[in-house]
C-alpha cells in the first residue's frame, strides 16, 4: 500500500501522536498567552475606572459643599463680585492708580557704567520710597472713612 508523501518520514504511529500532542500543546500555549494579555488588560482597565470612580466621588462631595453653601446665601456676595463686580452696599472699594513711568526730565550722562548703575539704584530706591509713604498715608486716609464688614 502507497503511503502519502507526508506519512513517509513517520515510520511509527507514536510518532504521529508526538507530533499531535506538541502541536496541542503550542495551540494551547498561545491561547493561555492571549487570555493573560486580555487579562492584563482588563486589570490595567479596571484600575483606571476605580481612579476615575474615585475622582468622581471627590468632584462630587465638593459640588455638594458648594451646593450647601449657596443654599446658605454664605458665597452670594463673594461670586457676584468676581464675575460681575457687583459690591454689596456700604463696601467701598480703593483702585491704585497707575504711577508716572516716564520721567519728566530726563537724567545727566553718567561717566561710566558704573556711575550709571549707582545713579539708577539710588534713584529707584529713592523714588520707590517717596512713592510707598504717598501710597501709605493714601490708604491710610481712605481707611478712616470705610466701614469694614
Amino acid at each position: 500500500m502507497a503511503l502519502p508523501r507526508w506519512l513517509r518520514f513517520i515510520t511509527d504511529r507514536s510518532q504521529l501522536i508526538i507530533i499531535f500532542g506538541a502541536l496541542v500543546m503550542v495551540v494551547a500555549f498561545f491561547g493561555f498567552a492571549e487570555l493573560a494579555v486580555e487579562k492584563s488588560a482588563a486589570t490595567a482597565s479596571y484600575e483606571r475606572a476605580r481612579d476615575r470612580v474615585e475622582q468622581l466621588r471627590d468632584q462630587n462631595a465638593r459640588l455638594k459643599r458648594a451646593v450647601e453653601q449657596a443654599d446658605e446665601g454664605q458665597n452670594v456676595a463673594p461670586k457676584a463680585f468676581q464675575y460681575f463686580g457687583q459690591t454689596p452696599p456700604g463696601v467701598t472699594i480703593i483702585v491704585p492708580e497707575e504711577p508716572d513711568i516716564i520721567p519728566s526730565t530726563p537724567p545727566a550722562e553718567p561717566d561710566s557704567a558704573w556711575d550709571d548703575w549707582l545713579v539708577r539704584a539710588q534713584l529707584s530706591v529713592a523714588d520707590g520710597i517717596e512713592r510707598l509713604t504717598t501710597r501709605l498715608s493714601e490708604l491710610a486716609a481712605a481707611a478712616k472713612g470705610i466701614r469694614l464688614p
